[in-house]
């Protein structure tokens, strides 16, 4: 035999794996001492702190030249629905933590895009009746609603825009004619992989994990259900969201 090689004993334990054995019976017993005395292994989770908002709150974005990101300037500040003209829209956060200075907690908070649309053509089921924004008429827009969806494709998790930038032509052989045509305008459109949803269509739809939403309807793209719409009321002029159904937001991305 070998130099170094384990010699069978009596009960066909060799001596690699007895001291293999000794070791991790240590192990375990230092584990199950600090588990017995309260000290745990891993490190706590982190948890976020400060005062969490149900408004929607305008957020700076990193984007091209050409794109149109009209509401840097208004970081931090509330959205309310008179920043809103007709087919207007923003991307804020809504649900963020703010801290003790009012900046935004880093990875909280949903984004969210907040549109104002005509309301004639505007379509949705009756569930959803009261909660998005009906405005009457007035010097400069037809009578409008201003609808918030979740800004979250359910593809692969980008973030869609709304006239960020203007669709190509290649990418407008629709599924379904989007409304938002009807006035010269495009849907959502997400430029990672050319998904697009028409906001003046909510429809219910459903996840892959079975759960059923109201959401606004799917028209072009690998994505194959729509984008879910959050639903919202007025305090003032300040746009509030509604934080009924936490599982609508949720099961994305495949």
């Amino acid at each position: 035999m070998a130099y170094g090689e384990d010699e069978p004993d009596a009960e066909g334990i060799t001596r690699r794996q007895l001291v293999k054995g000794v070791a991790l019976a240590g192990a375990g017993l230092f584990a199950g001492s600090l588990v017995a005395s309260g000290v745990s292994l891993f490190p706590p989770p982190i948890q976020l702190r400060g005062e969490l908002k149900e408004t929607f709150v305008y957020t700076a974005a990193v984007a091209a030249p050409d794109a149109n990101i009209w509401w840097n300037h208004l970081a931090g500040r509330e959205l309310q629905v008179t920043d809103l003209d007709l087919f207007v829209g923003a991307a804020p956060v809504w649900r963020g933590l703010f801290d003790s200075d009012g900046v935004l907690v880093p990875g909280s908070g949903l984004t969210a895009l907040v549109i104002r649309l005509p309301r004639d053509r505007f379509r949705f089921p009756p569930e959803f009746a009261g909660k998005f924004i009906e405005l009457p008429p007035d010097d400069r827009n037809p009578r409008s609603v201003v609808v918030a969806i979740y800004d979250r494709c359910v593809h692969l998790c980008c973030n869609p825009g709304w006239h960020v930038k203007a669709v190509p032509e290649a990418f407008k052989d629709y599924l379904a004619n989007p409304k938002t045509l009807l006035y010269g305008e495009d849907p959502i459109w997400c430029q990672c992989h050319n998904s697009q949803y028409d906001p003046m269509t909510l429809r219910w739809d459903q996840h892959p994990n079975g759960q059923r939403y109201i959401g606004a309807r799917h028209v072009h793209g690998p994505a194959i259900r729509g984008l879910p719409a959050i639903p919202v009321h007025l305090e003032g002029d300040t746009l509030v969201g509604d934080y009924n159904f936490p599982e609508w937001y949720s099961s994305f991305c495949r």
